[in-house]
């Protein structure tokens, strides 16, 4: 097998753990909507803490250490160094046990205090408490995924990340389940009903901690079976200069630095908005109610869109920077040309009918009065086209190794983000609307200034009119339309059978007006999904 069928290959692989964890994301949304059912929007809203708490603090380290790792484990190995990249392993795994063991036991013991003191929402720290202990077993799994992709293989990883999904969700519902049983029987002792809700939170934090258990001992199981032929390549090791572990860990921290502080700058803004909005909110009762159904349906819906749609940027993405790297900027830019164009036909339709058809959507997933909450999906529905680039941005500049201007400008994005909220929250009475508002500032920050590099680095200007006007105005004049038929048929059908027939026809009249107004090329097409049934229709309507 030849160099660049190798690159291939391992670039596939790369593709595929990045599909995988998206997906991944995908169903843990997902998982919000039969475990609102279960616990309620006040039970969505206290495991929101735990949730994000282990996103950020687990997944988060776990990833850096990961990624510090395989950098380390590769240079030593394509220099046939095979005790020093085991080193390598055996340095990550006291740092993550350091790290992990003081994180988990911090907030095993101020997890209430946190929950109380700091986010104003002091029933959370059950799910918190219980939440902890996961902290040490994701970053040690995180140390043994990065020793696998540093030997070649993102196997394993891949495999964890199905299996995490898989355990915390089935875990999760089990979990919730159970324990909110055991709540009521509390909450009638107590004759506060919150408690129910705060111990169906602490059921589903049972499924983040058994799902990194598993995962845990899953990496482990792997490494014992692989580790015997490491032994066999370490005893071909003749190296005299071998690595000290202690100057290892030094390594791996700084290394592994950037990547963590990369991942905390978007992870950062969701337990902020959270702290500010019930520490800036009068009626704290209220106040859980809707960051419940902000958390466990506004953003799933949102979410799940957005990621969706990011699935299309993933292979183009590194193609584009392979060629950036190459110094073909011309087939960089006209490649990077179409993707904008690609993103933009399928993301600004994608945030117009979810803001058009908010309240079906809703009432779809999800039971009770959902009109309020059709409101913010209305405000978020913007949130999925910025999203969509925000993302294709960052992920571009990262391949094209400029991580630290992502950094740089996601830092500024944060800092006006967080005033914003605070301004909203104290002065109006704008609620959950304010810290929409504030993400859409994020995102848009993010997503201008990783436009504005890229286009300097590649030297690419953008053709507005025809990727941008003729996709709004198409988009805009078919959710019209659909809104109008929509408010005809809710009261005559209800609002799923509403759904079902008007968004298909709003995406008919999208594509119809989109040929009509010549906004997208019949090469274009072809490279997209439906693309064949719109050059059938623009030859039929004789535009192609």
């Amino acid at each position: 097998m030849n160099k660049p069928e190798r690159k291939e290959k391992a670039a596939s692989r790369k593709d595929s753990f990045a599909i995988i964890s998206v997906l991944a994301y995908v169903c843990s949304l997902i998982y919000r909507i039969p475990l609102i059912y279960i616990i309620g929007e006040k039970g969505i809203s206290y495991f929101s803490i735990a949730n994000e708490l282990y996103l950020l603090a687990g997944c988060i380290l776990s990833y850096g250490l990961s990624e510090a790792v395989s950098n380390l484990v590769r240079y030593r190995i394509r220099r046939e160094q095979f005790k020093n990249a085991d080193k390598v392993l055996q340095g990550a795994l006291i740092l993550a046990l350091a790290a992990g063991g003081i994180l988990s036991l911090l907030l095993v013991f101020t997890g209430h205090a946190i929950a109380g003191e700091v986010i104003k929402m002091p029933l959370a720290g059950m799910a918190v408490s219980l939440m902890a202990p996961a902290l040490v077993f994701q970053m040690l799994t995180g140390a043994f995924k990065g020793y696998f992709q540093g030997n070649g293989t993102r196997v394993p990883a891949i495999h964890s990340k199905i299996l995490e999904t898989l355990f915390m969700i089935i875990s999760g519902l089990i979990g919730a389940g159970l324990l909110h049983q055991y709540g009521e029987k509390v909450s009638a002792l107590l004759q506060n009903e919150d408690y129910a809700a705060a111990y169906g939170a602490m059921g589903a934090s049972i499924g983040i901690l058994t799902a990194s258990v598993l995962c845990f001992l899953h990496m482990l199981l792997l490494f014992f079976l692989y580790h015997g032929n490491a032994k066999r390549q370490m005893s071909r090791d003749i190296q005299k200069n071998q690595d000290k572990v202690f100057r290892i860990v030094r390594m791996l921290a700084g290394a592994s630095f950037p990547y963590i502080l990369y991942q905390i700058l978007f992870q950062l803004p969701v337990l902020l908005d959270v702290s500010f909005f019930f520490r800036l909110s009068e009626e704290v009762a209220n106040s859980v109610l809707e960051w419940g159904n902000y958390y466990g349906k506004c953003v799933v819906i949102i979410g799940i869109a957005g990621a969706l749609i990011s699935l299309i940027s993933l292979e183009q993405t590194r193609r584009i920077a392979y060629f950036a790297e190459r110094e073909e900027f011309r087939t960089a830019r006209e490649r990077l040309g179409v993707l904008i164009h690609q993103l933009l036909l399928v993301s600004v339709p994608a945030a117009v009918f979810i803001a058009v058809f908010a309240e079906n959507f809703l009432n779809l997933f999800f039971k009770g009065n959902n009109a309020e909450t059709a409101s913010y999906v209305m405000w978020g529905s913007v949130i999925v086209v910025l999203y969509v680039f925000s993302i294709f941005f960052a992920n571009m500049l990262v391949r094209l190794k400029r991580m630290k201007y992502v950094i740089g400008y996601a830092a500024v994005s944060l800092a006006v983000h967080v005033i914003a909220v605070i301004l909203l929250l104290s002065n109006t009475a704008l609620s959950v609307t304010a810290v929409i508002i504030g993400n859409i500032v994020f995102y848009g920050i993010m997503t201008v200034a990783g436009f504005l590099l890229i286009s300097r680095i590649l030297q690419y200007t953008q053709e507005w009119l025809k990727a941008a006007a003729f996709t709004i105005i198409a988009s805009g004049i078919a959710g019209l339309i659909v809104m109008l038929l929509n408010k005809a048929l809710i009261s005559l059908t209800g609002s799923t059978i509403s759904l079902v027939i008007c968004l298909p026809v709003g995406i008919i009249i999208y594509m119809i007006l989109l040929i009509v107004l010549r906004g997208v090329t019949e090469n274009e097409l072809k490279n997209m999904a439906l693309g064949e049934i719109m050059i059938r229709l623009g030859r039929l309507l004789h535009f192609m």
